[in-house]
């Protein structure tokens, strides 16, 4: 869903358009007192979403073990959160800050409908993963999708993503007022301009259930029965009490890292969400400006709390940002969750680990730096750890 903060929508009652005037920006959409702090906290998070992403991004890429498949899907999470922060907010910035529209057609239709594409594509790749944890977990048994499967998930997730916003894009114009209502002030919005209001109203309210609502619900019922299936402790096969143990308290801490990441997902784009419903279907006053650049800076922080999740919650990750940033302290410490120490009787200083999805005879790598190998000498090909 697009909330335009160029603008309110164009009404089709001709008798509106005294007040589709009145509601257009004349004027920068953010006060002079505050636009300089609107600036600085947009260019801040701008700056720490780019970098925090890239950084998964680039470990993801470098580091050849670090290519599994949640990984891969968290770094699809980490590129469209980069392609938002690179494009979509700027692009924001430049609406809220500007009297009229200068940057030519093109880019009005890449920012009216690159937020709501990228939105789509974390709440379709939280699908994916949920749908995917859920499985490992709840059904052990059944095939590991590997890492083709993964890519063409992916693929699917992008196409299915901009098919299902390219309307928005399609429906988004450059217009002069002064051409319209014969006035001597040239002013130019970049607006989205539909056939008929009840088809922009329609589409809305699907973009925000297909888009947000369904995705989030399928999300939580996923993780909560994952919880579940954790906190009952079933042990398929046959296992040591140690690694049942140890297994089970790692996949605990995996659903929580993708909870909590979810969580700050829902909360950030919850209020966006609901602004711009209010904006597209309220009968009364429209939100304002200031309500819809505060929202949508909310929203997009969210690009920069991931990354911090993954510094916090998972020890891998971690530890590769600490291996290309040895400058920060905080990174140095990992916490040894699952792992065997070497001064305890029968340890071994390689870390190992049973994929419970997988048949006893598979197995897959706790840590990047090894991996554990089947009785048939062959690697896992699902990895149950990031």
């Amino acid at each position: 869903m697009q909330m335009t903060t160029m603008s309110t929508m164009m009404k089709e009652n001709e008798s509106d358009e005294g007040s589709f005037y009145n509601e257009l920006p004349t004027n920068p959409l953010v006060e002079p007192g505050t636009m300089s702090i609107v600036i600085i906290l947009y260019t801040v998070t701008c700056l720490m979403g780019m970098f925090g992403n890239g950084l998964i991004c680039l470990v993801v890429i470098r580091r050849p073990k670090m290519r599994t498949v949640i990984n891969l899907f968290i770094c699809n999470l980490a590129l469209s959160d980069l392609v938002l922060c690179s494009f979509g907010a700027p692009l924001t910035l430049v609406a809220m800050l500007s009297s009229s529209w200068t940057l030519g057609l093109a880019p009005c239709r890449i920012y009216s409908m690159i937020t709501a594409c990228m939105v789509f594509v974390s709440s379709l790749t939280f699908t994916a993963v949920a749908i995917d944890r859920f499985c490992l977990v709840v059904y052990p048994f059944l095939r590991p999708i590997d890492k083709v499967k993964c890519i063409v998930a992916i693929v699917i997730i992008w196409i299915i993503a901009i098919a299902m916003t390219l309307p928005i894009a399609l429906q988004s114009y450059i217009i002069d007022l002064a051409e319209i209502y014969n006035i001597t002030t040239h002013t130019i919005v970049c607006i989205e301009i539909w056939d008929y209001t009840e088809n922009r109203k329609k589409y809305t309210i699907a973009l925000f259930v297909v888009q947000f609502a369904y995705p989030l619900l399928l999300v939580s019922i996923a993780h909560a029965s994952i919880a579940i299936k954790l906190m009952r402790n079933v042990k398929p096969g046959a296992r040591s009490r140690d690694n049942d143990a140890m297994e089970n308290r790692r996949r605990r801490r995996t659903n929580r890292m993708l909870s909590a990441v979810v969580t700050v997902f829902a909360v950030s784009w919850l209020p966006f969400n609901v602004v711009s419903l209010i904006q597209e279907l309220g009968e009364g006053d429209t939100p304002s400006h200031f309500t819809g650049a505060a929202v949508y800076l909310l929203a997009v922080s969210s690009t920069w709390l991931n990354p911090l999740l993954y510094a916090w919650l998972n020890d891998n990750f971690r530890k590769e940002f600490h291996r290309m940033m040895p400058c920060i302290p905080c990174l140095k410490e990992t916490r040894n969750v699952g792992c065997v120490k070497p001064s305890q009787p029968g340890a071994s200083t390689t870390n190992f680990m049973i994929d419970k999805r997988s048949q006893p005879s598979m197995a897959t790598y706790l840590q990047p730096t090894s991996v554990e190998k089947s009785s048939s000498g062959k690697s896992g090909e699902h990895d149950t750890t990031m």
